[in-house]
């Protein structure tokens, strides 16, 4: 990865400024409104609807999202079939899995995963000292050897299509 590919330090006002983009303002698109739901959109809402976290179900954080994002119920029903099987049969710890998913919100600036991933990577051990260095780069100062080569490894997947 060049030096012109990785944006220098960001000033602590380009950093809030990219946060709150990325955290996202009002969604851009509306939720499907109920009468407008066929039935294959409601059953499929359901269904996913719900989340296990720490062996608990519970309803999913993210309700609204869903009731956009159930606006193409099979491309949706897809994508999370492929997510579910990287999620559970991925032999990446959840830990580096969650660092990474959030480097990669982070330069995508994709505000869905960002906020989910959060969530998620705080209860997975990630810190809220760490969540800051993500927004910031591999170089940043305070990371294990480990973390740096995960958010690095991310940093040239995003910029080069590939990780040395």
């Amino acid at each position: 990865m060049t030096a012109s590919q990785m944006p220098d330090q960001l000033s602590a006002g380009e950093i809030q400024e990219r946060e709150e983009y990325i955290r996202g303002r009002p969604p851009r698109l509306p939720v499907l409104p109920p009468e407008e739901r066929t039935k294959r959109q409601e059953e499929l809402l359901d269904e996913i609807s719900m989340v296990v976290v720490d062996g608990v179900r519970k309803p999913r954080e993210d309700k609204a999202a869903l009731e956009i994002l159930i606006r193409h119920a099979e491309l949706y029903k897809a994508h999370m079939d492929v997510a579910q099987k990287y999620l559970s049969g991925c032999e990446m710890d959840i830990r580096d899995r969650e660092l990474a998913i959030l480097r990669i919100a982070w330069l995508s600036q994709a505000p869905f995963e960002w906020g989910s991933h959060v969530k998620i990577a705080k209860r997975n051990g990630i810190t809220s000292d760490e969540i800051e260095r993500v927004m910031q780069r591999s170089s940043a100062r305070g990371w294990s050897k480990r973390d740096r080569a995960i958010v690095r490894a991310m940093e040239e997947l995003h910029f080069d299509s590939m990780i040395t």
